[in-house]
């Protein structure tokens, strides 16, 4: 029943003179249709079967637990992903619902949680790199070289025979911020050669040489420090190898890709400015080249 907003549960049992026996059982009273108390022996025949020690329950619903554990050499969204499509291809009766609990949830928790963190720190580096740079467009150049190092980690992933592990989720966050410093090289250096007289499209193509040095040591520093992660073997090393993987393929390619990405789209802003002039200057001539002629017509119809 409820009472002030709170539900109680009511359980009925005999007195323990009544229950002393199982026979005992069938003696029990339940009213007939016709309103009469009689025996449920009349009604029921009492056997000796197996039956659970227990009923759980969740949110009012009865439930039962299977339990499994996977293989040393089996990741979880692996095995998760074949227990979906065996329960695909073999679905409950009508009536029942499958949940999954245990590791299952805690790791789609886990996903939802690192998408959020991931568009918080997208957020955060943004406001971080316009403060810096004083630009709401060149942060955005900067901030191409994380969709750019993500081809490279998810190909050696693949290749590499790894999973996307929560380690690797992790590491996609850290990779992001280890290879936008290559994109924030170039364009502070690109911005110095601009303050000193430059075009941006000899900024630039000065900056990309000066900075390949810089950029090329941070990222094999990196890589060769994440071989042994990625190669280990020991107790728990399945884990950390997808971690290796992923920031040694990411850092890679991002590294290749960032300096022919970052140049090209560095200069877009300008010629995005200067087509935009182009058209506003266009639209000025065609107007006041009209409004001369519509003058003299005026007129010389009211002459």
């Amino acid at each position: 029943f409820e009472e002030g907003g709170r539900r109680y549960d009511v359980r009925v049992r005999l007195e323990e003179s009544q229950r002393q026996t199982p026979e005992q059982l069938g003696l029990i009273q339940i009213r007939a249709e016709s309103g009469r108390l009689i025996d449920l022996a009349n009604v029921a025949t009492l056997r000796f079967a197996s039956g659970p020690a227990q009923i759980q329950r969740q949110d009012r619903a009865r439930q039962i637990s299977i339990l499994a554990n996977t293989a040393s050499d089996v990741a979880l969204g692996t095995a998760t992903d074949a227990l979906v499509e065996i329960i695909a291809k073999n679905p409950p009766p009508v009536g029942m619902q499958i949940s999954y609990e245990g590791s299952v949830r805690r790791m789609n928790e886990s996903i939802s949680a690192i998408i959020f963190a991931f568009g918080l720190a997208m957020v955060a580096l943004y406001i971080v790199l316009a403060s810096q740079f004083n630009s709401f467009v060149q942060p955005v150049v900067i901030m191409l070289t994380a969709p750019l190092s993500f081809s490279g980690a998810f190909a050696m992933l693949y290749f590499g025979g790894q999973e996307m592990s929560l380690f690797a989720q992790i590491g996609l966050i850290a990779l992001m911020g280890i290879v936008m410093k290559n994109g924030i090289l170039l364009v502070d250096r690109a911005n110095q050669l601009r303050d000193e007289g430059a075009s941006a499209h000899d900024a630039i193509l000065k900056a990309c040489p000066e900075r390949l040095r810089p950029v090329l040591m941070t990222a094999f520093a990196a890589i060769f420090g994440m071989i042994p992660v990625a190669l280990s073997n020991s107790d728990g090393a399945e884990w950390r190898n997808s971690l290796g993987y992923l920031i040694i393929g990411g850092l890679a390619s991002s590294t290749i890709l960032t300096l022919l990405v970052v140049p090209a789209a560095y200069m877009v802003p300008g010629d995005v400015n200067r087509l935009a002039k182009r058209l506003c200057n266009t639209a000025r001539r065609v107007l006041f080249r009209q409004a001369p002629i519509q003058h003299s017509s005026v007129k010389k119809a009211a002459e």
